[in-house]
């Protein structure tokens, strides 16, 4: 039987019905809890923007390197990150 790997999108996906405004305090306490509870994977985020029109969108509508670099010491390694980019940005 293939392993089965579990992906959480609540800081990319999740973002659409809250602007994408978590805090980098909110993503890390969600990342290090995901990776406490075993998932295997997050995505935290775009890159480059959403599919959402630009405007004004939180944190994680378009994440930059400062951002990934506090998130994956929240994640020390316990789980893998992702970012999603959409193929029009």
């Amino acid at each position: 039987m293939a392993d089965v790997k579990i992906l959480d999108v609540t800081l990319r996906d999740g973002g659409y019905r809250n602007n994408f405004n978590f805090t980098e305090d909110q993503a890390q306490i969600v990342v290090a809890g995901l990776a406490s509870a075993g998932v295997d994977l997050c995505e935290i985020g775009y890159c480059k923007g959403s599919f959402a029109p630009k405007g004004e969108h939180g944190l994680t509508s378009d994440v930059g390197a400062g951002f990934i670099e506090k998130i994956a010491q929240a994640a020390n390694g316990r789980i893998e990150l992702a970012v999603l980019v959409h193929p029009r940005n």
